[in-house]
């Protein structure tokens, strides 16, 4: 009788200790899947945000203007002061800032877009300029749209911040 008691007791608080550990275990697991869920999620969106500045930059020199010579240019640079000009300035601005959400390959493209503008004193008030060197910047930009393309097809793959910072 006695080792029936104990038998039903100790079965009774196993029952009790199971239906209390497999429930905190459940539910411990999916709060670390739905963290890494929400985590996933926002470097992903910081990730769109950072190629949607790209497609912009990109969108500044792919469409094309002919001057009255017949020269094209791009629609970015004009004789006066317009809005696409501070917007392309600040969109490079920002994406330096924001160089861990893109590839390497994009990083290194954007960083040759912003050295040629340099070296070459590249004002977007200045339409000569824009057709001195309207060949260049166009091929920068189809560089540019191309690689962001095939970045496009591995963009929730995660594995561009572990290679970050390496050296070659």
């Amino acid at each position: 009788m006695k080792e029936t008691i104990v038998t039903v007791l100790s079965s009774g608080i196993l029952a009790t200790f199971i239906s209390w550990l497999l429930p905190t275990l459940v539910f411990k697991r999916q709060r670390k899947f739905e963290y890494e869920l929400e985590y996933h999620k926002r470097l992903l969106d910081k990730r769109i945000a950072a190629y949607e500045k790209i497609d912009r930059i990109a969108y500044f020199f792919s469409s094309a203007v002919q001057d009255s010579d017949g020269r094209p240019y791009h629609f970015i640079f004009s004789a006066e002061q317009n809005p696409f000009q501070n917007e392309c300035i600040a969109l490079m601005t920002e994406l330096t800032k924001s160089n861990l959400w893109i590839s390497d390959e994009i990083r290194n493209e954007l960083l040759s877009l912003n050295r040629f503008l340099f070296e070459n004193r590249i004002d977007f008030t200045n339409i000569e300029k824009g057709k001195q060197f309207y060949n260049q910047l166009g091929e920068m930009s189809d560089k540019l749209i191309n690689i962001a393309r095939k970045d496009m097809l591995n963009l929730s793959e995660l594995k561009f911040l572990r290679k970050q910072g390496k050296t070659k």
